[in-house]
């Protein structure tokens, strides 16, 4: 099987280019773009946030400004010469603005509601001030929403049925509106008394010049695109392929649009404004200022909070999303966007409404979070499930390749297959009008810091091109299989509006990892996605063309909506598997479908007959779900033992399927005890993720047992050389139905696979039922040890700029660093001398492979214990494939002859232990520093050794 060599550029992964708006200079500009493509990048998004200087953002090349075009227009020019895509960014950071909005009462612009509340006596007369406003901007005019009163029978919880429409009773006086009512005697003697106003949200961005817009009405979205039509009709940018939005990171008091109460009435039937006092949300960024009382039975509140919800996601669909994409396709565009999350908006249909929906790795480590909208992609028969890769707080140039894979490989078993790796910044180099010394202000080197020089890498300056373009290589081969067909096994219902990705492994479906272990893999859909056309079942799958999904898992569903109910009745007339985990619902999710004695009798007949339904599975808890549905028959596409913690992921064309395994480790989220070594949102994931994990080595190696579905020749891929493997059809062991797991059609092998380690399978799509065989296959690599590695000396190259003055990565480059130093012990360079503790750049490391007997028909692997940060080998002057970066090893076979071998390892470092150092302060956080161990260690977890592993191959 000829595994993937050539390597299409829209399958390579972008990067996110920060720029200092157009204060630039066009021939660095070029320069940067081609040695991006040299780096193995197919695209680039361009980027302006806050750190641009004041002075450059206000003045004539700031973003939109005719200068600002013309740097554009350069990026698109080179980036078409170059093969690559561009994308632009909406606007001058985020969140959302518009250059045409001029003022915060512009329509446009965005809105909130705000309110006061204040205690009256019952019983009697109140005359007096409304409730002022609990938040007030310098800019807008609040305008009088709703004035109402309720008696409050405990700290936030209101009597429901006491309400007082008091809207009637607002006089208008020269000193502003009174409240002039006879109050009502009640038990508990007082009135609490709300008054909302509607008012603008007046947020500016792009240095306080332009207003925020309403991401729930068609005229913000009318305002942006007033912007791009100009652009577009002026420019063509031939490169351009999308309009890029970020994450929703607008500030609002609580979440409101121009007409939003007119909207709300027309789409469920009641007014929202008696009961804004019991609107209330967590997980919110910004988290805003929300009454969030509730009503003595909580049913009414939570049932009214979600019709308010529901109405936000419609909105923000129908108004904001779909009118962006149209706006974006006239012009031969899409629209890629972090939809939702932050914001309470349903992010599995707000994904289904871009060309290509995208989620982010700050603070997101869970494999639950970066799931978020696998099922809208599927579903939606989308390409590409994009991610916004690698962003880590406080550990700038101290990324390493190892660390990049960690959140690639989680992201691929979740369900992405792009990237856009977070970021690159321009070299900084600038002779305009606000210039110093000919740079952007405030630059040093290694040049302008786009995003302060401490959050997340500048992966356009790690040390090496070369070895950056073979790991960007390896990342394309696994977007390139991870873009086939995906085959999902579970779809698990999740209905919830608020989505902040803030939680350890498994916060969504919490069964401990359970159902992955066995094999099963899964996604997560709301009742929405359930009706969409593609939907339906045959042959026993949920949407046969696409996912294929196998059963439904329900999770202690408190509340179901009638339109639920109805939908599983159908999928339990179709015989498709239901299995619903815990108690009854004990109410409808939406007050408007429940809010009379009619619909309230409708609702619990429906519930009666779904829930006894026939092929509706009941079962107490999450822990029963992998057992009942091997019962069931309900098999997964790759059987596991559950012994590990093994993800798996099958995707699959008409002539190959491919099979995914990586052994993950697990996150865990730790509010209460943030992790020392960590700054920011990431700390609040322990020892679990970026520069803290540390992949433990050989002490988690083990075997598990894997069982694959069909008859087809299997093959072992490797993404890092695009090489495959055969392995021999007589060692596979076919299962019939008298085998322990009482299915058919399987293929066992025991897999012998380390943590943090992924294992890419290739099955032929042959017909029919494999035949029996006595022998089981092993990929469990015994790694026998032969032969000896010897390293004598090693030379050290600085990486520094060329001339003294320089501030630019551009124009610097490696030097001689001393004399060569004699090797007793492999040690990271800066135990080696005590000059090497700001060293940054390469080390050449010289010695010799011993190998006394080279038998036909093995394989040779040289592992090279812990490196850092990427390297790669020469054996008697001939280099090696580009080795595995992650694992740290590279086959040698060919290399080799008997006796002495001449070897040479290059490793690179990046620029970490150079630029910073303890006690660095950003924004008034002090920033943990770890000094990187750079160059080749041997440990008794990593060592360094030469192995022939013993597997039947081909």
């Amino acid at each position: 099987m000829e595994f993937i060599k050539d390597i299409a550029m829209e399958m390579r992964p972008k990067i996110r280019y920060w720029l200092p708006c157009a204060a630039v200079d066009e021939t660095d500009l070029r320069e940067e773009i081609r040695q991006m493509k040299e780096r193995g990048f197919g695209g680039i998004e361009v980027v302006t946030l806050a750190s641009v200087p004041e002075q450059i953002a206000r003045g004539d090349e700031g973003w939109g400004s005719d200068k600002w075009h013309k740097t554009v227009g350069v990026i698109a020019d080179e980036t078409l010469k170059q093969g690559m895509s561009m994308d632009l960014a909406i606007g001058p950071g985020w969140p959302i603005v518009s250059l045409v909005i001029q003022n915060a009462q512009d329509e446009a612009a965005a809105v909130e509601l705000t309110y006061g509340e204040i205690c009256v006596p019952a019983g009697e007369y109140f005359e007096g001030s409304l409730p002022v406003r609990r938040i007030v901007h310098e800019e807008g005019i609040p305008k009088l929403v709703a004035v109402m009163a309720y008696e409050e029978t405990q700290e936030k919880v209101l009597k429901r049925k006491s309400f007082l429409d008091l809207s009637g009773y607002v006089k208008k006086t020269a000193d502003g509106s009174v409240l002039c009512c006879d109050f009502p005697a009640n038990e508990a003697g007082v009135w609490k008394v709300f008054a909302f106003y509607q008012q603008p949200t007046a947020q500016k961005m792009n240095s306080g010049q332009s207003y925020v817009i309403d991401h729930l009405s068609k005229k913000g979205v009318q305002a942006c695109e007033k912007y791009w039509e100009k652009v577009w009709n002026s420019n063509v940018y031939s490169s351009q392929e999308s309009i890029f939005c970020d994450s929703l990171e607008y500030e609002t008091a609580f979440d409101w649009s121009h007409g939003f109460a007119e909207e709300f009435e027309a789409r469920r039937g009641y007014s929202i404004l008696p009961y804004l006092p019991v609107i209330g949300l967590n997980n919110l960024y910004p988290s805003g200022d929300l009454p969030g009382y509730r009503f003595s039975d909580p049913l009414y509140s939570d049932q009214i909070n979600h019709d308010y919800l529901e109405v936000q996601t419609q909105l923000y669909c129908e108004n904001h999303l779909n009118e962006l994409e149209q706006m974006a396709e006239k012009h031969g565009k899409t629209i890629r966007y972090q939809v939702a999350y932050n914001k309470p908006f349903e992010v599995e249909r707000s994904a289904l409404c871009v060309a290509v929906p995208e989620n982010e790795a700050l603070g997101r480590p869970a494999i639950d979070s970066l799931k978020a909208m696998a099922s809208s992609v599927h579903l939606g028969r989308k390409k590409r499930y994009s991610f916004e890769c690698a962003a880590e707080f406080g550990n700038a140039y101290g990324q390493c390749y190892e660390d990049l894979f960690w959140w690639v490989k989680r992201g691929l078993m979740a369900g992405m297959n792009a990237q856009v790796l977070h970021g690159g910044s321009y070299s900084g180099k600038y002779t305009g009008k606000y210039s110093e010394e000919g740079q952007v202000p405030g630059v040093s080197w290694p040049g302008y810091a786009g995003f302060y020089g401490f959050i997340s890498n500048d992966w356009n300056r790690t040390l090496s091109l070369e070895d950056a373009r073979g790991c960007m290589d390896t990342i394309a081969r696994l977007n390139a299989v991870f873009r086939k067909i995906a085959r999902i096994d579970c779809a698990i219902l999740k209905n919830t509006y608020c989505n902040d990705g803030l939680g350890s492994e498994f916060y969504i479906y919490p069964d401990g990892g359970q159902l992955m272990n066995y094999g099963y893999s899964y996604e997560f859909l709301s009742e929405m996605m359930l009706e969409l056309p593609v939907c339906r079942v045959s042959n026993g799958r949920l949407d046969e063309d696409g996912p294929a999904y196998k059963c439904l898992i329900i999770d202690h569903e408190r509340y179901a909506s009638l339109t639920l109910l109805l939908r599983i009745q159908k999928l339990a007339e179709s015989g498709f598997p239901v299995v619903w985990i815990g108690d009854k619902p004990i109410g409808g999710r939406f007050y408007s479908e429940v809010n009379s004695e009619e619909k309230r009798e409708l609702w619990n007949a429906v519930l009666e007959k779904t829930w006894n339904a026939d092929t509706v599975i009941h079962v107490s808890s999450r822990n029963e779900v992998p057992e009942i549905l091997k019962k069931r028959g309900v098999m997964p596409e790759v059987m596991l033992d559950g012994k590990r913690d093994i993800m798996t992921a099958v995707h699959e064309d008409d002539k190959i399927r491919y099979i995914a395994l990586y052994a993950y480790n697990r996150v865990e989220y730790t509010l209460d005890n943030p992790n020392p070594d960590e700054f920011g949102v990431s700390a609040l994931f322990g020892k679990t993720n970026k520069s803290s994990y540390q992949r433990p080595g050989k002490n988690s190696r083990g075997t598990v047992s894997v069982s694959i579905r069909g008859r087809g020749s299997v093959w072992i891929c490797n993404p890092w050389t695009g090489n495959s493997t055969q392995i021999a059809a007589g060692s596979l062991e076919c299962q019939t139905a008298d085998n322990q797991t009482g299915c058919s059609g399987y293929r066992k092998m025991a897999v012998d696979i380390e943590e943090d380690e992924m294992i890419l399978l290739a099955v032929s799509r042959e017909t029919g039922d494999c035949a029996n065989s006595e022998v089981i296959a092993s990929l469990t690599q015994r790694n026998d040890r032969v032969g000896e590695i010897l390293f004598d000396t090693l030379e050290l190259e600085e990486f520094c700029p060329n001339e003294y003055d320089e501030v630019s990565f551009l124009r610097s480059g490696f030097r001689k660093w001393g004399e060569p130093i004699t090797i007793d012990k492999l040690r990271p360079w800066n135990e080696l001398d005590s000059r090497l503790q700001k060293f940054a750049g390469r080390g050449i490391y010289h010695g010799k492979i011993l190998l006394e007997k080279k038998m036909a028909g093995q394989r040779y692997f040289l592992k090279l214990g812990e490196v850092c940060d990427t390297f790669q080998v020469w054996v008697n002057d001939k280099k090696a494939d580009f080795p595995d970066q992650v694992m740290k090893e590279v086959e040698v076979t060919n290399l080799l002859g008997e006796g002495e071998n001449k070897l040479m390892v290059i490793v690179h470092s990046n620029l970490y232990n150079r630029l910073l150092e303890e006690g660095m302060v950003w924004k008034g956080n002090v920033i943990p520093y770890t000094q990187k161990k750079y160059g080749i260690c041997n440990t008794e977890e990593k060592p360094v050794c030469l192995v022939s592993p013993i597997m039947p191959l081909l």
